[in-house]
């Protein structure tokens, strides 16, 4: 049955669950370090908690989500250089990371998260449990054959 392993239990919906947001470091072609923040306020006046807190704020729980990043809600860590922002996400406990960088200047920049639903058709694969049996020896071999395959667990192949 689609959308159910073997063992019976539901798949999981694929909800955004964001796990790291990062406005600024940018190291300005290695001559200095620019300020960032990521889990606490960026600056005085910042209308955000924090990069992390606002971003799920606006995404968590949806299975698709547009965000601005905006230097006037964030605040600005470090005045006069341009900053990037970073930004993790997953779509189920477990789940494989999807991790993406703007380039600097990122304030402006609108970007999207997705997680789609099982299902429908935009996804490959989610491989949960492979075994092989030895039929010669009477061996399975899950554990070895698990372990090669745990590189694309949680991925879409």
């Amino acid at each position: 049955k689609i959308g159910t392993p073997l063992g019976g239990t539901a798949i999981q919906n694929r909800d955004i669950q964001v796990t790291y947001a990062q406005y600024g470091g940018n190291d300005n072609g290695g001559n200095d370090k620019c300020g960032s923040c990521s889990t606490n306020k960026c600056a005085d006046g910042a209308l955000a908690e924090s990069p992390t807190a606002d971003l799920r704020e606006e995404c968590d729980t949806k299975q698709s989500c547009s965000y601005t990043v905006d230097h006037l809600t964030l605040g600005d860590p470090s005045s006069g250089c341009s900053k990037a922002y970073e930004y993790r996400y997953k779509c189920y406990e477990g789940g494989a990371e999807h991790s993406t960088i703007v380039e600097p200047e990122a304030s402006g920049t609108i970007i999207t998260l997705s997680c789609p639903a099982p299902g429908d058709g935009s996804e490959g694969a989610n491989i949960v449990y492979a075994a092989f049996d030895d039929a010669d020896n009477c061996h399975t071999y899950a554990d070895n054959f698990g372990a090669a395959l745990g590189d694309v667990h949680g991925a879409t192949i």
